[in-house]
């Protein structure tokens, strides 16, 4: 959610690419989102929801009694769907430079971190919105491991010069996944595992300290 963050909702098919998105990554998301616990009563935070596939879903997941907020620097593809789940809230929010909401069981964000200039900073914040022994699961993408597996060689090279423009234009890591890790336990996390998911995103979770 920075500055210089390549899509933007003004791009006339950027509805199209997290449509993509979603139906690519939702299944595996919802199921990690499950065994975290999500669920009735539950309090939830869904951080750059872009076009809202996950946060609708929680918020479906958390009834009764439970909420879910969710989050982006642009909300103008959550705001029309949120005003007819009542379980459902939307923040218009910076990450890399507001402090988040609090007493949350359950945080989230998919394919986010790695575009943000200071990556811990932006953890810390959501570990610090989480009530004692809450849960957050980060998702991002080690796109290397998804170019070294391409066929033939001359894909290879397209991918590597698309990658290399991404990164010179932006603030964004394509490597980040292998370092997700190491950064959720230097903000705090306890019980930090992770999961390789197509061989191309990395999940992490864990609790976090009470």
């Amino acid at each position: 959610m920075s500055g210089d963050y390549a899509y933007d909702h003004a791009l006339e098919d950027e509805r199209v690419r997290l449509s993509g998105l979603e139906a690519a990554l939702d299944p595996g998301t919802c199921e990690h989102l499950l065994r975290l616990g999500a669920g009735p009563g539950k309090r939830c935070l869904e951080v750059g929801a872009g076009g809202g596939a996950i946060a609708f879903w929680l918020a479906e997941r958390v009834a009764p009694g439970g909420s879910v907020v969710a989050t982006d620097l642009e909300t103008d593809f959550l705001e029309a769907a949120a005003s007819r789940i009542p379980t459902l809230d939307v923040l218009r929010h910076d990450l890399t430079k507001e402090a988040l909401p609090g007493g949350f069981d359950l945080a989230h964000a998919r394919y986010l971190i790695e575009w943000l200039p200071k990556r811990r900073d932006a953890l810390r914040r959501m570990v610090e919105a989480l009530r004692p022994g809450g849960a957050l699961l980060i998702e991002e993408p080690d796109f290397v491991t998804t170019l070294e597996a391409a066929e033939p060689p001359s894909l290879r090279r397209v991918m590597r010069a698309a990658l290399d423009h991404l990164e010179s234009i932006s603030s964004v890591d394509v490597r980040y996944g292998r370092h997700l890790l190491d950064d959720l336990t230097a903000v705090g996390l306890a019980d930090v595992t992770g999961d390789n998911v197509l061989d191309a995103v990395v999940a992490s979770f864990g609790p976090a300290k009470p």
